[in-house]
């Protein structure tokens, strides 16, 4: 029962063929959910805590699923006040009760099966679950808080905290309790998936508490960060990282003063410098503090290469050039006496890697600006056969010849040693709610909910699976062998800085008509799952661009025009990314084209029709899709 309803149901109340079922369907799952609700509440009436029904209810009441927001405008049956009277919970808005439509977004069906829930005893046995003899999981902990979190704004907030005030105070003494030997007997990452929990329920129902919530967040980031266990620091580092990259959730300003204040960098920098994943998460913690660091602790960080593996040098030396981007003039100026002091004592050998160190750091303060590499490269070996000195001082000025453009002092023609390189800056579009973005870089690197990738390229596959790490190879490996005939497989990230990764089922072919729709059909199928997902941000590979031989204008044409169609049809909140490679200027320049060409042509889309996948009935106009026998779909 707690395998397949949970399944089941999250089918049928996010599946987008909903809009499609007649009435009569549509109140017999309702009447389905009424039952399910009957169930969950006598289920939590007793022990061990049932996750997975819990995880169901808590789809029941979110109001962003595809069903509730079909049926938003449903009345609500007051019959539940007269019988709960000051029990009731859930309630229309006001907004929606005395405004001129009466019953716009009333969402009474939701409120509806929120009360029955109480009247069902729901709430009693849940609350029961807390006073468990035995020390709840983390895990256990976010299943009992999660199925109100959703529909926070149809509850009487007063109610809610008078119910479950204690019980939050509960959960907020476990986090601050837990302990090393805590994160070995449970999932280390389940902590901070709790604490995302309340930070959510403080903010809606307790928000003069936030700034609390806020700080056992970061306590418990640098408790994680000083442990000895490598996933718990792992964890930390990607949790830093999230809060550094959304400054709603906590004010920049209290960040950097909480990372001072606790030395956080330095704890970091005595960890596993010698792991290519771990000093990557360190590399954003060392950009985001870069402008604070003082003299004194640039000359530590660089004196922290001695007696180090030749690794942990390259990892620190990347680690160097990064932060230099956000160094300002004075900082820069530091940084460099620093190499040079090392420069006088040094071998020839790691004089020359110093020289190529410099010639990094500059090209590193400016994307649009190249460092002399052609001189460094002439003056290279006269500097190894005299004296260092009269090479520093012209590395020195060039240096801040350099800084001095970035920071606007100079122009370009001021000064002989810089050059300007063409650079293809990104550019973006809004369509409806929605963002359009073309940008050079690579699909590995970036920071969005998902990254997409074809199961036909199998050397962005390779790519994809060699930058997230074994578990991921081996997860894809699984899934596959699970559903062969899956349209998208849908993978944890790993290593990677997205969340997801969908891998999915696309081949070229020299038909244009079958090409251009097998490219709708991929579009729409990758949109369908963002939308389960409920993620707002995909970033997609110039996908059949590569060695596949097509024109480039057709499968550029076809996926811009079939993204902006979905934006704007659907009217989502999504950020589409296109990410070029940087050896393909010419498929940049198409896709900018594309996306900055008038939308006149949205009307020859195929995007409103269903996939090549997708049959319709000429009996009941319902929608059907074909799938293969051995398919889970």
């Amino acid at each position: 029962m707690e395998i397949l309803i949970p399944d089941t149901v999250k089918k049928l109340l996010y599946s987008y063929h909903v809009s499609t079922w007649t009435n009569e369907v549509q109140l017999s799952i309702f009447n389905m959910i009424e039952l399910l609700i009957d169930l969950i509440a006598v289920r939590l009436s007793y022990r061990p805590v049932p996750v997975q029904l819990l995880e169901t209810l808590a789809m029941l009441f979110d109001c962003d699923s595809v069903f509730q927001l079909k049926h938003k405008n449903k009345p609500y049956e007051y019959s539940f006040d007269q019988t709960l009277g000051d029990r009731v919970l859930a309630t229309p808005p006001a907004s929606s009760i005395f405004s001129v439509h009466h019953q716009k977004d009333t969402y009474g069906w939701l409120c509806q099966i929120i009360n029955r829930f109480v009247l069902k005893n729901g709430i009693k046995n849940l609350r029961k679950q807390f006073q468990d003899e035995q020390r709840l999981t983390a895990l256990e902990y976010h299943a009992l808080l999660m199925p109100f979190v959703n529909c926070m704004n149809y509850l009487i907030k007063a109610r809610y905290r008078q119910l479950f005030s204690k019980e939050i105070d509960q959960v907020l003494d476990y986090i601050e309790d837990l302990n090393e030997e805590n994160f070995k007997e449970n999932s280390i990452n389940d902590a901070f998936e709790l604490l995302s929990i309340l930070r959510k329920i403080y903010s809606s129902a307790r928000s003069n508490c936030v700034e609390h919530v806020n700080k056992v967040y970061l306590n418990l980031i640098l408790k994680m960060v000083t442990l000895s266990n490598f996933d718990a620091k792992m964890n930390s580092l990607n949790e830093l990282a999230k809060i550094i990259e959304d400054s709603i959730l906590i004010p920049h300003n209290v960040i950097t003063k909480y990372i001072i204040k606790n030395s956080i960098l330095w704890k970091v920098l005595e960890g596993n410098i010698d792991q290519k994943q771990y000093m990557g998460k360190v590399r954003i913690l060392m950009d985001f503090i870069a402008p604070h660091i003082s003299k004194k602790e640039i000359e530590k960080i660089w004196k922290m290469q001695h007696g180090r593996s030749f690794v942990s040098v390259v990892h620190l030396f990347t680690l160097i050039t990064s932060a230099a981007a956000k160094f300002n003039l004075e900082q820069i100026n530091h940084l460099i006496g620093c190499i040079y002091k090392s420069w006088k004592i040094e071998t020839a050998s790691a004089q020359e890697k110093l020289i190529v160190l410099l010639s990094v750091i500059g090209r590193q303060c400016n994307a649009c600006l190249k460092l002399y590499d052609e001189n460094c490269r002439q003056s290279l070996k006269p500097t190894l056969d005299s004296n260092a000195s009269s090479t520093y001082s012209i590395i020195k000025r060039d240096l801040n010849s350099l800084i001095g453009i970035h920071q606007g002092d100079l122009t370009a023609e001021q000064t002989d040693i810089i050059v300007q390189t063409p650079e293809r800056k990104p550019i973006s579009m809004t369509i409806a709610k929605g963002t359009v973005e073309i940008q050079i870089g690579d699909i590995i690197a970036q920071k969005v909910d998902v990254i997409v990738g074809s199961s036909s390229s199998h050397i962005l596959k390779r790519a994809i699976m060699n930058a997230a790490g074994s578990d991921v190879q081996m997860a894809y490996a699984k899934e596959y062998k699970s559903n062969p005939d899956s349209l998208t497989l849908s993978i944890s990230s790993g290593q990677l800085p997205c969340k997801r990764i969908f891998f999915v089922k696309w081949e070229p072919n020299t038909d244009k008509e079958v090409l251009q729709q097998s490219i709708v059909d991929l579009i729409w199928n990758v949109i369908q799952n963002i939308i389960l997902y409920k993620f707002t941000s995909v970033a997609f590979p110039a996908i059949g661009c590569g060695k596949h031989g097509f024109s480039k204008e057709i499968l550029v044409k076809t996926m811009v025009r079939e993204i902006k169609n979905q934006l704007k049809m659907r009217n989502l909140p999504l950020t589409v990314k296109f990410v070029i490679e940087p050896e393909q200027p010419e498929i940049y320049d198409e896709f900018c084209k594309q996306v900055l060409s008038s939308q006149e042509d949205l009307s020859t889309s195929n995007s409103h029709e269903l996939p090549s996948t997708w049959i319709q009935s000429t009996e009941n106009r319902n929608n059907q899709c074909r799938i293969n026998h051995s398919a889970r779909e």
